[in-house]
């Protein structure tokens, strides 16, 4: 009888590891991971909280996103926020504005969510990906 019980264990630990391994291996074909680009220029009040909320989000749901931050020639201290904060986030990438067409090439194949935040500093929402 424990023979038995161990070998329907064994037999649904079987299926359970093959329907998880087939499951993450179309999962990951489906669903590109997002790539978010913010373009910002004097927006040192706000872009911490930005990078944050889409970091912590992704993050608190499980999925992993890219973010690129493009600065338009700031004048105040948010290229040095970026800077201090792309050491601590893997998932953020800082670079110039002219620097645009280098990070839309390499991440041709994600879904990519573009913000300007150099025109609306209220009403920003993390967007549900």
């Amino acid at each position: 009888m424990v023979s038995g019980l161990l070998w329907i264990a064994g037999c649904y630990g079987l299926v359970l590891l093959f329907v998880h391994l087939w499951h993450r291996r179309f999962a990951e074909r489906r669903t590109p991971e997002p790539h978010f680009v913010l373009v910002t220029r004097n927006n040192q009040q706000h872009i911490e909280w930005v990078v944050r909320s889409l970091v912590w989000t992704a993050r608190l749901r499980g999925k992993s996103i890219r973010i690129s931050v493009l600065d338009d020639g700031s004048s105040d201290d948010t290229a040095a926020i970026v800077a201090r904060l792309s050491r601590r986030f893997e998932e953020l990438r800082w670079a110039a504005y002219d620097g645009a067409e280098t990070i839309v090439s390499e991440t041709a194949k994600s879904r990519k969510y573009w913000y300007d935040l150099r025109q609306s500093r209220r009403g920003w929402r993390v967007p549900a990906f």
